[in-house]
Order: C-alpha cells, then structure tokens, then sequence
C-alpha cells in the first residue's frame, strides 16, 4: 500500500509540474502574441499613414490659425471694394 500512496504522490508531482510548465508555457505564448500583434499594428498603421494624436492636434491649431487669418484678409479685401466703390461713384 505504501508504494501505491508514493505512486500516487509521484504522480500528483509529475502532473503537477505539467501543469506548471504549461502555465508557464502558455504565459510567454501570450506575452510573444502580445508582441507580434503590437508590431503588426504598428505597421499596419505606418502603412496606413495614420498620424499621432499630438500630430493631428498641431495641424488642427495650425488649420485654425490660417482660417482666422483667411477671415480677417477675407474682411480687409471686402472693406477695401467698398472703398474703391465708394471712391469710383464720387
């Protein structure tokens, strides 16, 4: 009976260490997916020629900027017409 208890426990051992190293195992398949899929991404997106968050921000204030600047060009060009206008009918 004795050798029968340390068969079990030897076995209860061995499964256990299985089980450990397939943990293990499946702990660094995750970590090398984690891995390969970040670097896909990545590269899908440089491929795709999608920009940066702080990127997109800049030329956004960029793009306001100008359209201030076209606005107010916009108001001086239209106050100068009316200028000329109003010395052409004199």
């Amino acid at each position: 009976m004795a050798d029968n208890n340390e068969s079990r426990q030897s076995s209860k051992r061995g499964l256990g260490d299985l089980l450990g190293r397939i943990v293990e195992e499946g702990e660094n398949l995750k970590s090398e997916i984690g891995t390969s899929a970040r670097a896909v991404a990545q590269s899908t997106l440089s491929d795709l020629d999608v920009v940066s968050r702080d990127e997109f921000d800049a030329q956004a204030a960029v793009l306001r900027r100008t359209r201030e600047k076209v606005e107010a060009l916009e108001n001086e060009v239209s106050k100068l017409m009316e200028m000329l206008e109003a010395k052409s009918a004199e």
